[in-house]
């Protein structure tokens, strides 16, 4: 009876195989970081030509000259806060859009969002300084200047505001690497240029 029961049944569809997803591949990619890239520009180009025109309504000479000025104003540092303030968030929230409207894989697989082991956490902060002095000595034999003029500004900009300080150490390093090394790097690294390919396109 209960053999005739069980044959009678509908029979249950095996689970369908699981799509563990992919990025949206190289050139829908590119486009992305470049729209990112756009937005981040253009919205840190209008905070600073705001900011400058704000904090100089009062001045004599009039607006002619805080446009022909307006490249060495915009390295003060409270302009550079507010547009700092208001422009870097889109490298990261552009980032997470994008990938989270990828179906089929997850925000942490699609951006590596990954804890990395603490021998990386030791070893790293050495091989960086190393590779910065590597790098410096190259220049200086390449004859390039010791000092950078407009990294000299943004360093006394700095001084006087500390939201420059975090922007430069903190924030821009973290948003360059949700577009680059995570947006970028886990849909490049799949594609046909392979690992080296995109390790030098994203250095770029």
């Amino acid at each position: 009876m209960a053999d005739s029961v069980s044959s009678s049944s509908p029979s249950v569809p095996p689970p369908l195989p699981s799509d563990s997803g992919t990025p949206w591949g190289f050139w829908p990619t590119f486009g992305m970081g470049v729209a990112i890239f756009f937005c981040f520009a253009t919205v840190q180009s209008v905070a600073m030509t705001l900011t400058v025109i704000v904090l100089n309504l009062e001045d004599p000479n009039g607006f002619g000259e805080i446009f022909e000025n307006i490249e060495s104003l915009a390295l003060d540092g409270l302009v550079l806060s507010l547009s700092m303030a208001v422009s870097f968030p889109l490298l990261v929230l552009g980032s997470i859009l994008f990938a989270f409207l990828r179906k089929g894989i997850s925000l942490r697989d699609y951006l590596s969002l990954r804890p990395i082991s603490w021998k990386w956490w030791v070893a790293l902060p050495p091989l960086t300084i190393g590779f910065s002095l590597f790098i410096g000595w190259l220049l200086k034999l390449a004859g390039a200047p010791e000092s950078n003029e407009w990294m000299l500004q943004i360093g006394e900009a700095a001084k006087d505001h500390l939201f420059v300080w975090i922007g430069i150490v903190v924030f821009a390093p973290i948003a360059e690497e949700f577009l680059f090394r995570g947006f970028f790097f886990s849909d490049w690294v799949r594609s046909r240029i392979g690992v080296w390919g995109t390790i030098l396109l994203t250095a770029i």
